[in-house]
């Protein structure tokens, strides 16, 4: 997320928007934004260490009773507030009633249209829901990444299809030629990487490895490097390590962040990356990670990614979404071959420069605030003339 508020609010300030980043106090890209000479309004210590409940709950109260205080006074009316994430709710219906008190328009870009894990109790599932619809609702516009994920709020939320625009996840910059070389085929080497969630199918993935017959062919290697997206995810995690304990042949294990400039040299090794996503509604970053290094992509349809192995042929479908399906997946991608793969990277990359570029993505964007502009200046006259 701060690599993608990085390129997108970067890109906006060089489209010649006035933009103004308001972010925690500890947001890791603010010196890009600081070079570029875009103004930093500071929100409170973001603490996202992990900690039990409780004392997870009050420092989100702490957050937020001071950042709401600092969202009010730096908003003036007619201004845009853009929302990339929302402090969990009901706390974060705070940062939006300050922009509408302050007679802000509010545009709130929706990653994932439907959480990926519930956070309330199941018996409660029904209020956090009207939670999320009520945050929608509150919403100018919505930005989501594919025409998935705003059939989704349509059909799940009863959203407005004309308050709903489509905005596509943007390209990673390469910038070493020799991350995009391919390496040698003398094994197939395949890439889980990011944050680690349950929804994100990693357990499908090793399953798959350790049921292939490594004596038939090509050798077959997993990476998967990441850690748990949050406190919720360890269980999940602790799943995936005994799976991986019981066979851990050709498995490896970077159970760590990887730091912006690691992502090349970690691409680099790898001949493609695997995203046996399951309930997925978002547009996957790692996709796009990925494909901007060249690196094909072994993915279900979900979310975004059929969509973008259509349009980019640039992937081999996983289907069905099960350990069975991925080794399907894994066995086409090594009858493709080296050449087979390194052309479908290539396709996938010239894809994303040519379709998801981020001046692209600025300007859709662009537009979407002079829409809600609009719409505010036409509500304005209405009231004028009742």
């Amino acid at each position: 997320m701060a690599q993608y508020v990085s390129e997108i609010g970067l890109a906006l300030a060089e489209a010649g928007v006035q933009l103004v980043l308001f972010c925690p106090q500890n947001f890791e890209q603010k010196d890009r934004f600081r070079a570029a000479g875009v103004p930093i309004a500071n929100a409170a210590f973001r603490d996202v260490s992990n900690a039990g409940l409780a004392k997870r709950i009050m420092r989100n109260v702490r957050f937020a009773a001071k950042s709401v205080l600092a969202e009010f006074r730096l908003v003036r009316p007619g201004d845009v507030v853009h929302f990339q994430s929302l402090l969990h709710l009901p706390l974060g219906f705070l940062f939006f009633l300050a922009a509408m008190l302050r007679h802000g328009s509010i545009v709130l870009t929706v990653h994932d249209p439907v959480p990926h894990r519930w956070r309330l109790p199941r018996p409660l599932n029904g209020l956090e829901r009207k939670m999320l619809e009520l945050s929608y609702r509150m919403a100018d516009e919505i930005i989501v990444h594919n025409q998935q994920g705003k059939d989704l709020l349509v059909r799940k939320f009863h959203m407005k299809t004309s308050d709903i625009s489509v905005v596509p996840h943007g390209r990673y910059f390469c910038e070493s030629r020799q991350e995009l070389l391919f390496p040698s085929f003398d094994c197939f080497h395949l890439l889980a990487f990011g944050a680690i969630r349950e929804n994100k199918g990693v357990h499908l993935a090793i399953q798959a490895i350790q049921m292939l017959d490594s004596a038939a062919g090509t050798p077959v290697r997993l990476t998967v490097a990441g850690r748990p997206y949050n406190a919720a995810e360890q269980d999940y995690w602790r799943r995936c390590k005994q799976l991986i304990a019981a066979k851990p042949e050709n498995i490896e294990v970077i159970e760590s962040y990887i730091a912006d400039d690691e992502i090349g040299s970690l691409l680099a090794r790898h001949h493609a990356v695997i995203l046996p996503y399951t309930d997925f509604h978002s547009e996957s970053g790692v996709a796009s990670l990925a494909l901007s290094h060249s690196r094909p992509i072994l993915a279900t349809s979900a979310g975004g990614l059929g969509e973008l192995m259509q349009q980019g042929a640039c992937g081999i479908p996983i289907a069905p979404a099960n350990a069975a399906g991925v080794e399907h997946a894994i066995s086409a991608a090594i009858r493709l071959g080296p050449e087979g793969l390194r052309a479908m990277g290539m396709k996938g990359n010239e894809f994303v420069r040519r379709m998801r570029s981020w001046d692209s993505i600025a300007s859709q964007t662009t537009a979407v605030y002079n829409q809600v502009i609009g719409k505010r200046s036409r509500q304005r006259f209405a009231v004028a003339h009742l």
